[in-house]
């Protein structure tokens, strides 16, 4: 989200005037546009600080600030990516509710009627907003069934970073091993990515194939990961590689032969796209994931990847054997020209687009009173 709320910025500020409104630190020179770091992440008191900034419309990069649209002086766009608005974090729910969901006892069911009362803004909130952006056909499908009553939903996919695009050859490596990777978040609250899963996949391939499993990422997951992988038998073949640079990502990339991250989903957690896939393909390398989500509109299934019905350890090895088996199926180049159609310069103008004709819409029906001779002055917030 962090990542995309800039791309889009950057790319806006080339032709109007921006303001960024975020929470925590973000370094206020060279982007092009003006950084205010007045946020604190909850709706109530962010209304004040945004309602003080003169703007002509909002593109709210966190879902859940369309709950304030209807009391928002000026406009509002929302951009939906998924968990944001399956389960919204940053709408302020009453003081009882917030202080009765921390007891032991009964918080579970409080913490529910907190996010049924978030849901319940956010729904009056979508009614009052002038868009709603989203990033898959499977988000879009989300939110319709969450408010039928909203019918302007457009789908506008995030974008890859123009690094991943370089033009190089494949590395020589052994072809009896089987390269794979994952760059993934090793977090408790991100265990939709499913390594867990992969690890108990590749034991159950141990005997069969010549894997080596290399993960990028870091977390609070990460230890009890590494543990699952060594009681599993697996450490002689499973690397955990923590952060590292955008030179040594590449150089994975140029190593890998599959890039795995088959994502699980629940109704209150789901990969609403993947920009990881195509980062993937980019760099010529195809993918394995789950049709949870919004995988399918990221991966072909058969073209630039392999899409497994199911995200089950036993899956991911069939998947993994396919793979093995029909690797020359996939050629670089196709996986490169699919991942071209999602470079963030593409993703980046079609939500201008967007922006720019909904205010146009705005102008011609709403107040009299908006400056319709000038060039829109956008700001965007992300939390």
């Amino acid at each position: 989200m962090q990542t995309m709320a800039l791309q889009i910025a950057l790319h806006i500020a080339k032709s109007h005037e921006v303001v960024v409104c975020t929470r925590g630190s973000l370094r206020t020179e060279g982007y092009g546009f003006t950084v205010l770091a007045n946020l604190c992440g909850k709706t109530n008191r962010d209304l004040i600080a945004l309602n003080r900034i003169d703007v002509d419309v909002w593109l709210a990069m966190n879902a859940g600030y369309v709950a304030i649209a209807k009391i928002l002086h000026k406009p509002l766009i929302a951009y939906f990516h998924g968990n944001d608005f399956l389960n919204p974090w940053v709408v302020s729910t009453p003081f009882l509710l917030r202080l009765l969901s921390r007891f032991p006892v009964g918080s579970m069911a409080w913490s529910e009627k907190r996010r049924d009362y978030a849901r319940k803004k956010m729904r009056a909130g979508v009614a009052s907003a002038l868009k709603i952006l989203t990033n898959s056909s499977n988000t879009k499908s989300l939110i319709c069934q969450r408010y039928p009553h909203q019918q302007d939903v457009v789908i506008c996919p995030p974008g890859v970073n123009s690094m991943f695009f370089q033009n190089y050859a494949k590395r020589d490596v052994d072809t009896s091993v089987l390269t794979l990777l994952t760059v993934s978040r090793l977090e408790k609250a991100t265990r939709r990515k499913n390594i867990e899963g992969v690890l108990r996949a590749l034991a159950l391939l141990k005997t069969t194939l010549r894997v080596r499993y290399s993960i990028v990422g870091d977390g609070d997951d990460r230890q009890t990961l590494t543990e699952l992988s060594d009681n599993l038998g697996l450490s002689d073949c499973v690397t955990f590689l923590g952060r590292v640079s955008d030179e040594d990502l590449l150089e994975l990339y140029r190593k890998a032969d599959l890039f795995v991250l088959p994502a699980k989903a629940s109704p209150l957690d789901v990969e609403g796209f993947g920009i990881v896939y195509l980062e993937a393909n980019a760099c010529g390398v195809p993918v394995l994931c789950s049709a949870a989500g919004g995988a399918t509109d990221a991966v072909i299934d058969g073209q630039t990847g392999i899409v497994l019905e199911s995200a089950y350890p036993d899956q991911i090895a069939e998947g993994i054997l396919r793979f093995a088996r029909f690797s020359g199926a996939f050629k670089t180049d196709q996986l490169r020209s699919f991942a071209s159609n999602f470079t963030w310069e593409i993703a980046a103008a079609r939500i201008e687009a967007q922006i720019l004709s909904s205010l146009e819409t705005f102008r011609a029906c709403g107040p009299a009173n908006l400056p319709g001779n000038l060039a829109p002055n956008t700001c965007m917030y992300n939390t």
